[in-house]
């Protein structure tokens, strides 16, 4: 369940996508806050997007601040300032990822990003992956496939 508005580039929404997709009743669903602007002018090579996300999951805050910028509607670049305590036993610290996007064919998508942020153990204080695995931070490769690339006629279609 959710809604979104749009004035001349400017937006925001407000979603709870497992309102009613719960074994228990009181589980505490998270409730997403969004606002933005996208800037795509018709005739320019240059478009981008800024975004926050702001949400309480396992009763901690959580943010996300995103920028995608698009050349030509081709090649993306992206980085996101994000503060995720999603993990009930692990706390994790302000992450900066940066991302490359390519559109390789009217509907595929392909990507990498990379968060050099660990996961820190609250209790003993040491970063549980460094110690198992050696792990200095993760990559994220993506791959996006749009079923239908000319049903464009949403502002927001390959806009993020």
């Amino acid at each position: 369940a959710g809604g979104l508005v749009m004035y001349k580039g400017l937006f925001a929404g407000i979603s709870k996508p497992m309102a009613v997709a719960s074994k228990k009743i009181v589980d505490s669903k998270p409730v997403y806050f969004q606002l933005g602007y996208i800037h795509s002018p018709e005739n320019s090579l240059f478009h981008f997007n800024i975004n926050a996300l702001l949400y309480n999951f396992s009763n901690q805050n959580n943010i996300d601040l995103n920028t995608k910028f698009w050349y030509n509607q081709r090649v993306g670049l992206g980085l996101s300032l994000r503060k995720n305590n999603i993990y009930r036993n692990f706390e994790k610290t302000w992450s900066l990822i940066p991302s490359v996007e390519y559109k390789m064919y009217k509907s595929v998508h392909v990507g990498i990003s990379y968060d050099n942020n660990k996961l820190t153990d609250p209790v003993s204080g040491n970063s549980s992956y460094e110690n198992d695995l050696n792990l200095r931070g993760i990559f994220q490769l993506y791959f996006r496939y749009t079923s239908n690339p000319n049903q464009g006629d949403s502002k927001f279609f390959n806009k993020f």
